[in-house]
């Protein structure tokens, strides 16, 4: 695959990107390398999405490879520099170290409106050369839940209540079977799994999807997710989404507002409004 250099990255795509394309990618690297906001546009049929995951994800293993070696750095001057007093030394190592823990691997949070927007965006990436990133989603109960009682639940916040009551007293034998799953080699192999792959897959080895996916969240390099996840802070604070010192991508952001407007509104019947008097 052809190999363009943007913005001092390698971007490697999966043919000789358009004009527009490196243009497009270009603008995303330089809000990245900058630490700034972007909005970006693009018209309809350009490879918008190939070329968001390839110059982020470019971006970002870049990036990853930099902290490393300065955390090899770090460790190797503190464990090897003695020229001055063993207090002094341990004082800087100690500096290091907190600098290299608050920082952390950044990670990129990709969000689209509905899941099936989500499916496509990660079908492109199967397809680039980024394919061996760890990538997951997270989803619902409703599309992630295989308990045979539990799925069944047509309202939302009782299938909730139940799948929590089992978790807590451990009667669901496919939340109990993650732990010893997780590391599976249809879990963690060189697949990218997006929902029906992941619901597929906990079939097979009898563990939970929607569980499974949070504990593939933790080492992830990309997490893909649906926007109120991320807007909404109850469901951020439910999937454990960190926004800080991430990359947020809000793709299809002209949804962002009507969705922003229907997390802050409420429905208010004439019979509610005739009981409050």
């Amino acid at each position: 695959m052809p190999e363009v250099m943007i913005g001092g990255i390698p971007v490697t795509f999966p043919f000789e990107p358009y004009e527009v394309q490196k243009v497009y990618m270009e603008r995303v690297i330089e809000s990245l390398q900058n630490n700034t906001n972007a909005l970006l546009e693009s018209p309809t049929g350009t490879g918008k999405t190939l070329s968001l995951l390839c110059s982020s994800l470019a971006w970002l293993l870049v990036k990853k490879a930099q902290l490393q070696m300065n955390a090899q750095v770090g460790n190797f001057s503190e464990h090897s520099s003695f020229s001055g007093s063993l207090k002094d030394s341990l004082k800087s190592g100690a500096g290091k170290a907190k600098d290299n823990t608050s920082w952390g691997m950044p990670k990129i949070i990709y969000s689209s409106r509905t899941h099936s927007q989500l499916t496509q965006a990660m079908q492109e990436l199967k397809r680039s050369s980024y394919k061996h990133v760890k990538a997951t989603v997270l989803g619902s109960r409703d599309q992630m839940c295989i308990h045979p009682e539990v799925s069944k639940e047509t309202n939302n916040m009782n299938k909730v209540h139940m799948c929590q009551l089992r978790v807590k007293s451990r009667t669901c034998h496919f939340y109990n079977n993650v732990e010893s799953k997780k590391d599976d080699r249809a879990v963690k192999g060189d697949e990218i799994l997006d929902i029906e792959d992941l619901v597929t897959v906990g079939k097979k080895l009898k563990c939970c999807p929607y569980y499974l996916s949070k504990e593939l969240k933790q080492d992830a390099d990309i997490i893909f997710m649906p926007y109120n996840y991320i807007l909404d802070p109850k469901s951020r604070r439910a999937n454990g989404v960190e926004l800080m010192n991430n990359i947020i991508i809000l793709d299809e952001a002209h949804n962002v507002e009507k969705m922003c407007e229907e997390s802050a509104s409420l429905q208010i019947r004439t019979t509610d409004v005739a009981l409050m008097y």
